[in-house]
């Protein structure tokens, strides 16, 4: 019966990663910058702060996939010659090359204008079709084609509900890690 058991909660945990695999990591993304828009809908506020209302970077891959984050309220900050964009209610969108909308939202998120990484905290919302993931952490590193899902994470599709502590994906193998950060705990999953 144990052995039962534990080969039911594999299926299940394998079933949910395909599930979370097809409806999260559909599309290929590459680095390569075709074109960046940046708009700003109101002036800075105030010029020793560098704040702006309302700011919007969009990014356009060679592969047709769009990138855009916006803000708002956002202030510019220059760390080692690099400007980092320090965000607050933040929404970024992943369009894939058929239009298919990937939508986060968060409180905060650091913005990268150098290589577009974007660190997002503060109640960290993932939508995509059907699927919502939540948590508190998460980080998209353009460099090595990797999101970083952390601290929290609940992960809410058709199948039923997942929650880890980490959740890797990898953007060029599209390969996806669910693990805990102490290997003694085990990773909650409940079925619809």
């Amino acid at each position: 019966m144990k052995k039962l058991i534990q080969l039911s909660i594999f299926l299940i945990l394998i079933i949910v990663s395909f599930s979370f695999y097809f409806n999260f990591l559909k599309t290929n993304k590459t680095s390569d910058l075709k074109e960046i828009e940046i708009k700003e809908d109101s002036s800075l506020l105030e010029s020793d702060n560098n704040l702006i209302k309302n700011l919007e970077y969009n990014v356009t891959f060679d592969n047709n996939t769009k990138y855009t984050i916006t803000a708002e309220l956002s202030e510019l900050k220059y760390e080692d010659d690099i400007e980092i964009v320090k965000m607050q209610f933040v929404t970024a969108i992943f369009n894939d090359k058929d239009g298919i909308p990937l939508i986060i939202t968060s409180k905060n998120a650091s913005y990268n204008n150098l290589n577009y990484n974007t660190s997002f905290s503060n109640s960290v919302k993932v939508i995509y079709l059907n699927n919502v993931l939540l948590s508190e952490k998460l980080d998209i590193n353009f460099n090595k084609n990797i999101i970083k899902i952390y601290e929290n994470v609940v992960y809410e599709g058709l199948q039923g509900t997942v929650k880890a502590d980490n959740v890797k994906l990898n953007l060029a193998s599209k390969n996806m890690e669910i693990f805990m950060q102490n290997n003694n705990k085990k990773i909650e999953i409940s079925t619809k």
